[in-house]
């Protein structure tokens, strides 16, 4: 019998066993946490979140307007932010949707539907990635433990 799951949820769930959080990234952050409180990270995960979600946001009104150079700003700054927290993933998708991006500015070719269906393309992958991370943080602030059937397997220590 076919899974009743939409199909994103199906490869969220295949993916997310293999990690997508840096563990050695992530504890640096939880480390900053006082002793019995995890009231810091819980912090910057959720300010993490916050920020993530109005950044994809902008990124689809910045698709949306073909404004292209703003999508690799806002890829850029998203990466960035990823990188801070330990979003291993995120920060990659950012990283690959730029580099399409880049390769399509160079040859100044950024109107064809190539390169609008290959951004569209990356942009839907990081938006898949971040909806993993966002489960995992998620769990991680609920919890207040670190969700480790989700942690990349290449950064255990």
């Amino acid at each position: 019998m076919p899974s009743k799951e939409p199909p994103e949820t199906t490869q969220a769930r295949q993916r997310s066993s293999e990690g997508i959080i840096d563990r050695r990234a992530f504890q640096s952050v939880i480390d900053l946490n006082d002793h019995d409180s995890t009231d810091f990270s819980t912090q910057m995960v959720n300010t993490y979140l916050a920020v993530a979600n109005s950044t994809l946001s902008d990124m689809d009104k910045a698709l949306g307007n073909k404004d292209i150079p703003n999508l690799s700003l806002l890829a850029t700054s998203l990466q960035d932010t990823s990188v801070a927290i330990g979003v291993e993933e995120v920060q990659q998708s950012c990283s690959r949707l730029r580099n399409i991006i880049d390769a399509w500015t160079e040859r100044e070719e950024l109107d064809g539907a190539a390169a609008i269906g290959g951004i569209v393309a990356a942009l839907g992958q990081l938006k898949s990635d971040f909806a993993i991370a966002k489960s995992w943080l998620t769990r991680y602030v609920e919890t207040g433990k670190v969700p480790d059937d989700w942690v990349h397997p290449m950064a255990r220590s």
